[in-house]
């Protein structure tokens, strides 16, 4: 079973017309722990499991540029910080001050009894109101992501992917 948890995204509007997007996915792979970590430890490789984004470039030590393709007009760009990095269980960020996007995201990694690794990726975006914030919505898709997870758990496994029939 890929999902066990399984949150459909919760879109919004909040507070001045802001609009407000939470996603919520686990999954198991079945690898160890270490390997799976090590797959995505460096915020630069999100793009691999995000498929809305184009790169999280280092910018500083624990501080990363991120681009967002968007066929509809330049790429959208933010900076973030990472807020907590440890052990082989979690990376988390959030935005720098300033950002036109408010945005913070985590992984969680754990082991399973049988060996596996339960990786859960939590994203929320907070974004402005009007043409800018409904174009970075319409990026921010579940269905891509679930299909991005899915090619990202079978190249940890080893596995070669398959596109659905």
């Amino acid at each position: 079973m890929l999902w066990r948890r399984h949150r459909t995204p919760r879109t919004r509007h909040a507070a001045r017309g802001r609009i407000e997007i939470a996603i919520e996915k686990a999954l198991d792979v079945s690898a160890p722990l270490r390997r799976v970590f090590g797959a995505c430890s460096g915020v630069e490789r999100l793009p691999e499991l995000m498929p809305h984004l184009r790169e999280a470039r280092p910018v500083a030590v624990d501080h990363h540029h991120w681009t967002m393709d968007d066929t509809a007009g330049p790429p959208i760009e933010w900076d973030t910080v990472v807020t907590k990095y440890g052990c082989d269980r979690c990376i988390e960020w959030e935005t720098a001050p300033g950002s036109v996007i408010r945005h913070s995201g985590r992984l969680t990694f754990r082991r399973n009894d049988d060996g596996s690794t339960r990786v859960t990726v939590g994203l929320s975006y907070v974004l402005p109101p009007g043409h800018f914030g409904e174009r970075v919505a319409a990026l921010v898709g579940a269905e891509d992501l679930d299909e991005s997870l899915r090619s990202w758990r079978a190249r940890v496994e080893g596995r070669s992917v398959r596109s659905p029939a």
